[in-house]
């Protein structure tokens, strides 16, 4: 930033050093923080974002446990993750329990194993040991986890509670334009980390809106989240904007108020007092101090070509070597390697140059700063010369680095920062007042496209909207979809994920605490383990923003068909074992009049279709599984085919020929006429079967009902997507040929007993009648069952039919098998006889 009407000067890092240092003589404490803790911080710039691993490289276990805790183990010469299976259970114990007040009674429940989430692997969720389902099948909600340390914080609190808590499955979207960068849960077995690739992506919230679930979109190529933690006021705008389009809801308090300020450090302000407050800075009396008290800082590439005597081939205190790439070559500080450096530029020689300014190190134009505009209506005469766009700012991790930098080389440096950040917890920086904040003031800032101009003019605005700045209520954001698709969901199966993240708040000072724990912890580790011990601590506290009736207990008790169910299958099972003695019979006597007049193939089909009915009623009690959702419906259909179809084909023969026996001409008939019948109608059925299976595919739906405020009773059943269409059509098939077959049995009943079923035929399709009736009612009369228990039902009936369908139409033939007289004995009827004969030349066999 340049206060002067002058071109824009040549950045520092191209211009030649100028001799000048600083000998302060003295020794400074501060807190200091470990290169991958400030690798960590870095890897978030709104400007460029490289990933970061947190994974720590091992040789054995113990150095896992050390750096860790127990339950961290070397896997690949990387520590895994202690809290893969849930932060609460590691800290507090496998045994853990936490009561929350329910209405009529104070329940302590069980810290349970966190639930999964899309980001685990398929092998981890069938294994079950790290993580279990949903036991209500919640929706998954997925949180944008920023860029900066303080959203990171949330989204991770966020995820621990519901997973842990509420049984919520949360995961995390890193993702910007091209999808999400990589895993970054809580949970990761390997510690991974990276920042966001955007700050604000507001399509993110765009899909959510219009999907719903983020698990239907490809979150390989699409970012996608439900929730975002923390926006800041730079971005009052483009929430406006969001929500007219109708995307996002009107933005929530966090909880946070956040602030930015200029922070020099303590040891500074020892030095010169006048320094902590912008009446020491402003004013042409104060343009040598300021430039010769903050120098430009130096990327480790410049100071060993600019710089070092050696270009770095040899140690020199500062640099210990030479940058070995150009991503080495762009630090400013790198823990043991290079120390940092701060130099005098032409822009700070003031002997040399009469507009000489001091440096200051800001912020990206596109954050909620306003430094050009501060600076130079209060005629500060410092200016910014980074690398990252037109007000020359730099990027988060560079301002990290550079800070770094000035603590281990005890240099003096300005920087426009914010709160909360863990920078302000791990250095000891000191707010420089300006002049108060007022709503004229606020009214009068820059617009992000003002500050980011081109025209230095147009950045630096006007007096009015020079003040110092003032705390401000951060917001968070929800996808409009995510209200609105709970309020939809059935209440015993609502989730409590909305609700809660509605109420979450989590103030300033708490997560500067968490910061300052993270520091304490272990400083050159990654700050799961400050997280988890702060949501550890402050459990009762979170507790407080549970909903009423949550979290959910699922009761199997309550799940009481089971002896309905053994029931069913016992029946089933018991029918299925008659079916087998009735074919065994049939075909032991079926050379026996009453079984050899029947058509013994024909007999075979009948029986196997009411074999196939038995086995879907065994089925029937089993609990619903897709294989099983599709087994029933092809051996129920099928085996009501097989059963009733040969005895229509027969009756309508049967028919047929008596007809045009009495009118005394001459019918053509033979068996193959008939399978092939049979046969047709029987491969019209499976082509039915082949496409219901195709266009209406079963899925396995989970339906829950509460029983009371809290405990909720489970159900699992069969879902079809057009059941109400191929259910219709099964029912009238199955009417159709019930009522074809009676029409058909009483129009033949004056055929020869001999040769006559037509009594039979009735019976039977009077008892298949009663019994579908009876099916069809269970099925379409909507009573409180669960399905456990309705397809008990079903089965009783389907069995039912089976059982009164062998005793009328089978139970009758072996009876007059084996009561019959023998042919030696029996009177004959010879005009009976010379009738018989010739009604079988009407029949050719």
């Amino acid at each position: 930033m340049i206060l002067e009407d002058t071109p824009f000067p040549t950045p520092y890092y191209q211009q030649p050093e100028v001799k000048m240092y600083h000998n302060h003589g003295h020794q400074h404490r501060w807190i200091d923080i470990s290169t991958s803790v400030i690798t960590l911080l870095g890897a978030s710039s709104l400007l460029s974002f490289p990933s970061v691993s947190a994974a720590l490289p091992c040789n054995s276990t113990v150095i896992c446990e050390s750096k860790y805790r127990k339950g961290s183990k070397c896997v690949n010469n990387v520590c895994s993750n202690p809290f893969e299976s849930g932060c609460l259970r590691t800290v507090l114990g496998e045994n853990a329990t936490f009561a929350i007040d329910a209405k009529h009674t104070n329940r302590a429940l069980p810290v349970k194993k966190r639930v999964c989430n899309s980001d685990d692997s398929a092998d981890v969720i069938s294994k079950g040991d790290v993580c279990i389902p949903s036991p209500l099948n919640f929706t998954e909600v997925r949180v944008a986890f920023g860029d900066w340390p303080s959203p990171q914080v949330l989204s991770w609190i966020i995820q621990i509670f519901l997973s842990e808590i509420l049984q919520v499955p949360v995961s995390i979207d890193t993702g910007g334009e091209g999808g999400p960068q990589g895993s970054v849960s809580f949970y990761d077995p390997d510690n991974n980390f990276l920042y966001a690739s955007s700050s604000y992506y507001y399509p993110g919230l765009e899909k959510a809106n219009s999907v719903g679930d983020c698990r239907d979109v490809d979150l390989t190529t699409d970012s996608c989240f439900h929730y975002h933690p923390e926006v800041w006021p730079g971005q009052t705008a483009e929430v406006y904007q969001a929500v007219q389009e109708g995307y996002i809801e009107q933005p929530y308090l966090s909880g946070i108020v956040g602030s930015y300020d200029f922070y020099i450090p303590s040891y500074t302000v020892e030095r010169d007092t006048t320094l902590s407050s912008y009446f020491g800075l402003q004013g042409e009396q104060h343009r040598r101090k300021l430039a010769e008290t903050f120098l430009a800082p130096t990327t480790w590439g410049d100071y060993c070509k600019d710089v070092s005597s050696n270009n770095c081939t040899t140690d020199d205190d500062i640099a210990k070597r030479a940058p070995e790439n150009q991503a080495e070559e762009a630090k400013y500080h790198d823990g043991e390697n290079y120390d940092g450096h701060f130099r005098n530029t032409t822009q700070n020689d003031c002997d040399t140059n009469p507009k000489c300014t001091g440096h200051i190190i800001d912020t990206p134009c596109s954050w909620s700063t306003y430094t050009v505009q501060q600076l130079f209506q209060n005629n500060i005469l410092l200016s910014s010369d980074g690398p990252e766009g037109n007000n020359r700012g730099y990027s988060y991790s560079a301002i990290v680095e550079i800070v770094r930098a000035a603590f281990a080389t005890e240099s003096d440096v300005m920087i426009v920062w914010y709160f909360p950040d863990p920078l302000l917890d791990q250095f000891d920086l000191i707010p420089v007042t300006f002049p108060r904040s007022t709503t004229l003031c606020e009214e009068n800032r820059g617009t992000v496209a003002e500050k980011c101009s081109s025209n230095i003019t147009i950045q630096r605005g006007n007096k009015e909207g020079s003040c110092g700045y003032i705390g401000t209520p951060l917001k968070k954001l929800f996808a409009s979809e995510f209200g609105r698709k709970t309020e939809r969901e059935p209440e015993a199966s609502r989730s409590p994920a909305y609700k809660t993240l509605q109420d979450f708040k989590l103030s300033g000072m708490e997560m500067s605490e968490i910061f300052r724990e993270w520091t304490l912890i272990d400083p050159e580790g990654d700050n799961r383990e400050a997280v988890c011990t702060w949501v550890a601590t402050n459990l009762n506290q979170l507790l407080r923003i549970v909903p009423p009736g949550y979290p959910r207990i699922v009761d199997p008790l309550l799940n009481d068909s089971d002896n309905l169910q053994y029931g069913a299958i016992g029946v089933a099972s018991f029918i299925g074992v008659v079916v087998l003695i009735t074919i065994a019979l049939t075909n032991h006597w079926k050379e026996e009049t009453p079984i050899k007049t029947a058509q013994i193939n024909f007999l075979n089909l009948i029986l196997l279709g009411y074999f196939f009915l038995s086995v879907g009623s065994i089925l029937r009690g089993l609990d619903d599984t897709v294989g099983i959702c599709i087994a029933e419906e092809w051996l129920e259909v099928l085996g009501f085919m097989l059963a009733f179809v040969p005895l229509l084909v027969k009756a309508r023969a049967i028919t047929v020929i008596d007809r045009e026996a009495r009118q005394y001409r001459r019918v053509t008939t033979t068996q193959e006429t008939l399978y092939r019948i049979v046969a047709g109608i029987i491969g019209l059925t499976i082509i039915y079967l082949i496409v219901w299976s195709v266009v209406d595919t079963p899925t396995i739906v989970k339906t829950y009902a509460l029983a009371d405020e809290r405990t909720v009773k489970s159900d699992i059943s069969c879902g079809k997507a057009h059941a109400l269409i191929f259910s219709s059509i099964r029912t009238g098939i199955e009417a159709l040929i019930i009522v074809v077959t009676l029409v058909y049995a009483v129009e033949g009943r004056k055929v020869r007993q001999e040769f006559n079923e037509s009594q039979t035929l009735a019976f039977l399709a009077y008892s298949h009648f009663i019994w579908g009736l009876l099916r069809n009612v269970a099925i379409n009369v909507s009573f409180d069952a669960s399905t456990q228990k309705f397809n008990a039902i079903i089965s009783f009936i389907i069995s039912g039919d089976t059982i009164f369908g062998l005793l009328i139409y089978f139970f009758p033939k072996f009876l007059n098998v084996l009561t019959k007289e023998p042919d030696n004995k029996r009177p004959v009827n010879f005009r009976k006889e010379k009738e018989k004969n010739l009604f079988r030349t009407w029949i050719r066999r």
